[in-house]
């Protein structure tokens, strides 16, 4: 999907807190001009179960039907807006009860251009981009600058709690 500028006019003056960026579908895509780091809330944030168990680990009792099976995987994805310029930011994830975390990866767009894989860090490359997560927070590390690309990011987690 491309990034489709609209008129910052027309949204709620309480909806725009940043600098406008664009939209990608019917999401409105903004960066914050504040210090503080908002929550990954923007993109898909509703969790799924991947059908998949974490063979893993001990087996345990579910806390639903009281029966001993492995623990679910579960799996979100984040919309990270556009990537740093060599640094790296820290975002929260929301997501309670992480148990184990099993999988960080994701892609990132030139907006109209070709995608890449995260974590990237193809032969020969000297400044990779490195995404790590852990039961709080997400955090995304590049070595150069990277702010043309917007990036989406896959958490797969198990929790205590389902």
């Amino acid at each position: 999907m491309a990034i489709t500028k609209i008129n910052t006019q027309d949204l709620k003056p309480s909806t725009v807190d940043g600098e406008f960026l664009g939209t990608v579908g019917d999401k409105v895509l903004w960066q914050t001009l504040s210090n503080s780091v908002p929550a990954l809330n923007f993109g898909e944030t509703n969790e799924k179960w991947t059908g998949r168990r974490d063979y893993t680990v001990e087996s345990r009792i579910d806390p639903i039907t009281g029966q001993q099976e492995y623990p679910k995987i579960y799996h979100r994805w984040f919309s990270w807006g556009f990537l740093p310029s060599a640094q790296a930011i820290t975002k929260p994830h929301g997501v309670p009860s992480i148990s184990t975390m099993v999988t960080v990866d994701g892609v990132a767009r030139i907006p109209g251009s070709f995608t890449i894989s995260l974590p990237f860090g193809a032969p020969g490359t000297t400044l990779p981009i490195s995404i790590t997560a852990d039961s709080t927070n997400i955090i995304l590390t590049t070595g150069n600058n990277r702010t043309t690309y917007v990036g989406w990011i896959r958490l797969e987690y198990t929790c205590t709690d389902r």
